[in-house]
């Protein structure tokens, strides 16, 4: 993926992004689904960084998929 600059991403727009995301991309046999969810999953982790909000709903959501909690509800 190219080092791109991200703009600032409203919270509820991080929330979509998220619950759109291929989070089993890992398991694809695809390589260019592989390769799209990778990028995206790079992309998703850059912008958690812009605030602890957006890291915990980022980390929320990992845990949703990954270790089957309640999915995180979106931010108003």
């Amino acid at each position: 993926m190219t080092d791109i600059s991200i703009p600032p991403v409203d919270v509820g727009a991080f929330y979509d992004m998220l619950n759109s995301h291929d989070w089993l991309w890992q398991s694809r046999d695809d390589g260019e689904e592989y390769r799209d969810g990778a990028e995206w999953y790079a992309k998703l982790q850059t912008i958690s960084e812009q605030s602890d909000e957006h890291k915990k709903l980022f980390n929320d959501f990992e845990a949703h998929v990954k270790k089957g909690v309640l999915k995180p509800e979106k931010p108003k």
